[in-house]
Formats: C-alpha cells, sequence, structure tokens
C-alpha cells in the first residue's frame, strides 16, 4: 500500500483553502482600514485639545474666534515629534483649527487647510 495524499485530495484542499482566503482578506483589510480611520480620528481629537491647552495660555489670540494651525502647536510645545502623520495616507498632517463661538461657548472645528 503506498502512503501520500492523490491528486483529488490535493485540489480539495487547495480549494478549501482559496475559499479561506477570500472569506478573511477583504474582512482583514476592513478591519485595517477602520483602524487606521479610529487612529486618525484621535489624532485630530489630540489636536483640538492641544489647542484649547494652547488658547487657555495665549487669550489674546482669541478675540472673535481664530485659527490655530500645527505648526503653531509645535513650536509652542504643545505637539512634540518633527511630524504627525496621518496613519490613512502616511503624509504629514498640517491642517489647522478653527475656533468659532456660538451658542455661548467655543466650538473647535478641524479642518485640513492651514489658515494663514
Amino acid at each position: 500500500m503506498k502512503k501520500g495524499f492523490t491528486l483529488i485530495e490535493l485540489l480539495a484542499v487547495l480549494a478549501v483553502l482559496a475559499i479561506a482566503a477570500v472569506i478573511a482578506v477583504p474582512t482583514i483589510g476592513n478591519s485595517i482600514q477602520k483602524s487606521k480611520q479610529k487612529a486618525y480620528e484621535q489624532q485630530i481629537y489630540q489636536i483640538k485639545n492641544v489647542t484649547k491647552t494652547y488658547i487657555a495660555n495665549n487669550p489674546t489670540e482669541l478675540d472673535d474666534g481664530a485659527c490655530i494651525n500645527v505648526q503653531t502647536l509645535k513650536k509652542a510645545g504643545l505637539l512634540s515629534g518633527n511630524s504627525i502623520i496621518d496613519p490613512r495616507t502616511n503624509e504629514e498632517i498640517n491642517g489647522s483649527v478653527i475656533i468659532t463661538y456660538e451658542n455661548n461657548k467655543y466650538k473647535y472645528e478641524y479642518q485640513e487647510n492651514t489658515c494663514s
């Protein structure tokens, strides 16, 4: 009696592995994209919080609203590192936080563009 696998058994195993890969690869890809998006949102949240600290230390810059860019926050020593990288695109984040006063409270909104 010979030991080993027949061609049909090998093809069946390959078919099962192919089906498993077809199911797993998109699921893993979606999970990675969701985690990158969540990391980006956390970075933006942190930038907004640091902007609040900056405004608390420099209240004269906030009259009827303000636009504080990421470079200003870095120069003030509130953001560490040479660059903040967007995990979705691997590009540097160089946006701004626009501060407006609405309904008796300040609103902090991040935008991709830098202010002048």
